[in-house]
């Protein structure tokens, strides 16, 4: 999807957010793993080489909404799904994640 998006909307820059630590362990990592794991790790990267990666902390995850339990009408009401974390906008507060190298 990202690849599709910015190969029409041609940003200067592409963000990438996850809330998985491991993902981004796996992408940033020179190790390798099994396989089906090195596969699709290689696939991310070579899909997703000239974009950034960041972390967004679980409880900062507009993504996670649906599975909060939250009805149909505080979604609706929520500007979060659409707006993001209050944080979004400004680079300088946005959270850091640095890998556990072992």
């Amino acid at each position: 999807m990202a690849k599709n998006l910015t190969k029409t909307l041609e940003p200067q820059r592409t963000v990438l957010w996850t809330d998985s630590q491991v993902v981004l362990h796996w992408i940033s990592s020179i190790k390798s793993f099994g396989r089906f794991f090195q596969n699709r790790v290689l696939k991310i990267k070579e899909t997703t080489q000239n974009y950034d990666w960041k972390y967004v902390p679980t409880e900062s995850n507009p993504a996670d909404l649906q599975t909060r339990g939250i009805s149909s009408t505080q979604f609706k009401e929520s500007t979060w799904w659409m707006q993001g974390p209050s944080w979004i906008s400004d680079e300088n507060s946005w959270p850091t994640w640095t890998p556990q190298v072992k």
